[in-house]
């Protein structure tokens, strides 16, 4: 089991860097200006500096040997969900690297995210998932998810079809 902490300012760089491969690794779809582009708004350290000064949102991270090797960030609800079960939290990410996949990481991530979510009386949490990894929808399926609808994301002017999932908690 590893130990789960909250992302602080002296994580910021490494955060960035992890969170820029991680999810480059993911979508390898885009066209390589786009994803500069799409980066630089939502994983740059001017982000992730702005998201750990932001009440509404946490972000968590495991290191191994001082060296991230999973993050999770959830808080505020933005996803465009029909009636959504209030209150409730969103799981804006959750990426673990490659070479730990399948460790029980994304899970001990996920329990946490399910954990404090609880602790903070939400009823229930959501997330947006690329319709196409497959994985990863088994992986929120696994862990009660379940799809209620869907919606557009845009990578410039790229659009991918995404799953919108709701676990009631």
């Amino acid at each position: 089991m590893y130990k789960i902490q909250r992302a602080s300012i002296d994580d910021i760089s490494q955060l960035s860097q992890f969170a820029g491969k991680t999810f480059s690794d993911t979508f390898r779809h885009y066209k390589q200006e786009d994803l500069q582009n799409h980066l630089e708004k939502t994983c740059s350290e001017k982000y992730f500096t702005n998201q750990i000064n932001n009440s509404n949102n946490k972000t968590i991270i495991i290191k191994e040997d001082n060296i991230i090797i999973a993050y999770a960030k959830y808080g505020k609800l933005e996803l465009p969900v029909n009636n959504p079960v209030y209150p409730g939290n969103e799981l804006h990410r959750l990426y673990v690297d490659p070479n730990k996949k399948h460790s029980g990481i994304g899970s001990q991530l996920i329990k946490y995210v399910f954990d404090k979510s609880i602790e903070e009386k939400n009823k229930s949490i959501y997330l947006g998932v690329y319709n196409d990894n497959k994985i990863a929808i088994q992986f929120y399926q696994k862990h009660g998810f379940q799809k209620i609808g869907e919606y557009n994301y845009f990578v410039g002017p790229h659009i991918d079809r995404e799953h919108i999932m709701q676990k009631i908690l």
